[in-house]
């Protein structure tokens, strides 16, 4: 028989286990972000394993934070992820993480995963990298998530400082290394692997790299997209590994491992810096049973969505299911079974079933127009659909419509009631579109011509490209002679490459590159041109002005020592960071440029002046940057 004291022992340990299961049971591995908790306050329980935050679960080893509702989340401060790994999932919900530009929206020394998110507006404080992420020694996987708009010195995107990086399915654009390296991403002494992705529009201001900077360690591509970003080195810089099928638009910076071709010998779509590959999406879908195989694989961004660089020939193959038989193409009026892409496509193969008219499986949606104002005018409609009573087209779902307004002679067209009303579009549900039209206060004028005339001019000291989107204008500084800006877009001494003849109220797109050591400025000529974006209602003239970079070197003299930094008239940091505080003693500035720079002593030492291109005794002394320039301070012990 059991003793009384081996009863309460043994009802001391059932209770003992039974606090123990509950605490377990109370923290969750869930935590989700709702009305009360905040994502803050989420990731503030997950580091701490408790429940410090009462408004959000807590927090219990690997945590994974999920969201209640679609939503924009603002930050008020930049969090930390640290002591555990932790998951963010924004799968089924429309999520964005807003930095507001006052904080970097996450730091973190573990394992972070980041899934389904579009994280915008990241900026640390003060001269901190990694705009939306720096990765301190830890890893970071990222699955279709969206970078934009985030900035910072140096990996405007991400700053990886020796960790581990898996990004997979996901964008970087508009990213923007402030004054130094790596617009999307840099990195330094880690390992990055990124697959089917793609990174635009990024720029590194003053440095190299807009799409990636490699400073040191391992960036492995596959299948993914760098074009058009900017910078002296505009898509990449450093070393990478290459596992195919990426389109890469210019390879100065990283020729070595992206040799130019198309494709080369790794199977990559590579240009170079006068010739950079431009990159277009094709969008293939299904309507019934059956699927798409497409040669080349090109560079994946979705599960219906490849990228392929232009002028590539692209042949799609549909696999109609068992029971099923294939239809024909819908979308785009170039979609068939082979095509050149030269411009951003949707494809939908149709596919019905063999024991039913083809007609029955397809679906059609109805394009209705009309037209108000004093004027008058009528549309051209590419292809022409057929008709379902006055002024109704009928179309295939999934069709591409390119829809041109026509003014009569006395008319003018100023545009159209419906926003998604432009020039080309997807027809995937039933459309109205209602154009303007105004009679001229001439009775005499004449019906617009059909088409109109675009020319682009090179200024400026420095050299580069502009292409057109559509496809017209593809122009070298050495194509174009300088004219007084008053010439008109008749007799100007262009080549063939500098002028084109677009059909009339088409939008064009123009996209300057500066050439190595060069830097886009902006846009002159035609009021039009002062954003590269056109409506092609008049003839028009673009200046487009590049200048040159010219290197700015400091050094120092002397038995002291101090520090140079240059800065512009806003007091913002420019680049030169050279010295006791920083070594970066050499940087290039635009040809019109003016640079002051500081000299400042340490506290055992004094400054005496400065030699070389700068003059003078004061600390400060301001520089235009017409031609490259050498400044030594010089510094000397201070006697005690």
């Amino acid at each position: 028989m059991l003793s009384n004291n081996t009863h309460k022992l043994n009802f001391r340990m059932y209770c003992l286990l039974l606090g123990v299961l509950l605490n377990a049971l109370s923290y969750a591995n869930t935590i989700t972000v709702d009305g009360s908790c905040t994502l803050i306050e989420a990731i503030a329980n997950a580091n701490s394993d408790n429940q410090a935050q009462i408004d959000c679960d807590a927090g219990s080893g690997t945590d994974t934070i999920v969201f209640a509702s679609d939503q924009t989340i603002t930050l008020t401060t930049s969090p930390s992820v640290q002591n555990n790994d932790l998951i963010i999932d924004g799968t089924g919900r429309n999520l964005t993480i807003d930095g507001d530009n006052k904080g970097r929206i996450l730091v973190t020394n573990v394992t972070l995963s980041l899934t389904n998110l579009t994280i915008i507006n990241g900026k640390p404080a003060g001269i901190g990298n990694g705009g939306a992420i720096k990765n301190d020694h830890g890893t970071v996987n990222i699955t279709n998530c969206t970078f934009s708009q985030n900035q910072s010195p140096n990996g405007g995107g991400i700053y990886n400082d020796g960790g581990t990086i898996a990004i997979s399915n996901s964008t970087f654009s508009n990213n923007q290394a402030t004054s130094g390296n790596g617009g999307g991403i840099y990195n330094e002494g880690g390992t990055i692997t990124i697959s089917n992705s793609t990174f635009s529009n990024n720029q590194a201001t003053s440095g190299n790299g807009g799409g990636i900077y490699n400073d040191s360690g391992t960036v492995t591509l596959e299948s993914t997209t760098l074009t058009g970003n900017s910078a002296t080195n505009p898509d990449l810089q450093g070393t990478f590994v290459t596992n195919g099928s990426n389109i890469i638009g210019d390879n100065t910076g990283a020729a070595t491992d992206f040799p130019d071709g198309l494709p080369n010998a790794n199977g990559d779509y590579v240009g170079t810096g006068r010739n950079p590959v431009v990159a277009y999406t094709l969008t293939f879908n299904t309507q019934g049973n059956g699927n798409v195989n497409r040669t080349p694989t090109g560079a994946t961004c979705g599960s219906d969505c490849v990228k392929y660089a232009e002028n590539t020939s692209v042949s799609l193959t549909a696999n109609p299911a068992t029971g099923s038989t294939f239809q024909g193409w819908l979308g785009d009026p170039n979609c068939a079974n082979a095509f050149t892409i030269t411009e951003d496509m949707t494809c939908t193969a149709t596919f019905s079933s063999s024991s039913s008219s083809s007609s029955s499986s397809l679906s059609y949606t109805i394009l209705t127009l009309s037209q108000i104002g004093s004027g008058n005018g009528t549309f051209n409609l590419n292809p022409t659909g057929s008709a379902c009573g006055n002024h109704c087209m009928r179309y295939p779902s999934g069709s591409r419509v390119s829809l041109t307004p026509r003014p009569d002679f006395d008319s003018r067209f100023d545009g159209w009631i419906e926003a998604d009303c432009t020039q080309s579009f997807i027809l995937s549900n039933n459309k109205h579109c209602t154009a303007i039209f105004t009679q001229s206060d001439s009775k005499a004028l004449r019906p617009l011509p059909l088409d109109m005339g675009l020319s682009v001019l090179m200024d400026g000291s420095g050299t580069g490209h502009v292409k057109s989107r559509p496809h017209g204008i593809d122009c070298d500084t050495q194509d174009c002679q300088k004219v007084s800006y008053q010439d008109s877009a008749f007799g100007i001494s262009c080549n063939s490459h500098c002028s084109h003849r677009f059909n009339t109220a088409t939008a064009v797109n123009l996209i300057a590159k500066p050439d190595p050591g060069s830097l886009f400025d902006s846009w002159g000529g035609h009021p039009d041109c002062i954003d590269g974006n056109l409506l092609m209602i008049n003839n028009i003239l673009c200046i487009a002005f590049f200048h040159k970079l010219n290197p700015l070197t400091v050094s120092q003299a002397g038995d002291g020592t101090g520090n140079i930094n240059s800065h512009n008239f806003a007091y913002q940091p420019t680049g030169i960071n050279c010295g006791n505080k920083g070594s970066d003693c050499s940087k290039r500035f635009s040809s019109r440029a003016t640079v002051i720079l500081k000299a400042t002593p340490a506290p055992d030492s004094t400054f005496t002046g400065w030699r070389g291109d700068c003059e003078g005794i004061n600390p400060s002394i301001m520089l235009k940057m017409t031609e490259a320039k050498n400044c030594t301070a010089h510094f000397v012990l201070k006697s005690f």
